[in-house]
């Protein structure tokens, strides 16, 4: 059967998005709902490499039944399965930056009312004038 190139080139680019979507979304599921540790992250990418894996050889073998041989959906598809489980890693941890406690500033602060007490060496200058062994010669 004939395809055009209009053809080919949209099917390798819906093969691209519908595999790296599906290669992001396990690879953030499986990020998200692991308990932290030093695999999280690459159970996680390896999760969502072998789903982008096997829905490439789900999405070949269904095209290859409509005989469109010259379709490029494997290649797509392990580029697809390489690069869809790091946008979802990115997209997990920013989640969990985004989800931290942020310090909520007090309205002293926000106003600016309150002058900052500023004596640098204060705290040193107290400590030398009870130490009861103090020899003070500027005195």
């Amino acid at each position: 059967m004939h395809n055009s190139i209009a053809t080919t080139d949209l099917l390798s680019a819906g093969t691209v998005l519908l595999i790296a979507l599906t290669a992001a979304a396990t690879s953030y599921l499986t990020y998200r709902r692991a308990m932290p540790g030093r695999t999280r992250s690459a159970s996680a990418y390896q999760m969502g490499f072998m789903a982008g894996l096997a829905a490439a050889l789900g999405l070949a073998n269904l095209l290859s039944a409509f005989a469109l041989e010259n379709v490029p959906v494997a290649e797509a598809g392990i580029l697809a399965s390489f690069v869809g489980p790091f946008a979802g890693l990115v997209h997990g941890e920013l989640r969990r930056l985004a989800q931290q406690e942020v310090p909520v500033p007090t309205p002293e602060v926000v106003t600016g009312s309150a002058a900052p007490d500023f004596r640098p060496f204060q705290h040193f200058l107290d400590s030398r004038a009870t130490h009861p062994g103090a020899v003070h010669h500027d005195r």
